[in-house]
């Protein structure tokens, strides 16, 4: 299975894990997956207004994590379309 370097999702739960960076405008989850994506992210965190969390509570609240066959069995009529 191949995987991203970066993966940006939204961050269900964030009022849990980091209340202090829940605006209510909505809050995007940044999961840094290997090198190439850690030096991706070194290169626009000095713009970005961010805070680390554990890999498991950035993830506790994504039900794709969670079952990711449920997206397999629809993935061939995805692309057959």
């Amino acid at each position: 299975m191949k995987m991203s370097d970066i993966t940006i999702a939204d961050f269900w739960g964030i009022e849990r894990v980091a209340p202090d960076m829940n605006d209510g405008k909505g809050t995007s989850l940044v999961l840094i997956r290997n090198e190439n994506g850690a030096e991706l992210f070194g290169h626009i965190s000095s713009r970005l207004t961010y805070k680390e969390v554990s890999y498991e509570d950035g993830l506790r609240d994504i039900p794709a994590s969670i079952s990711l066959s449920v997206g397999r069995k629809k993935e061939k009529y995805f692309f057959r379309i």
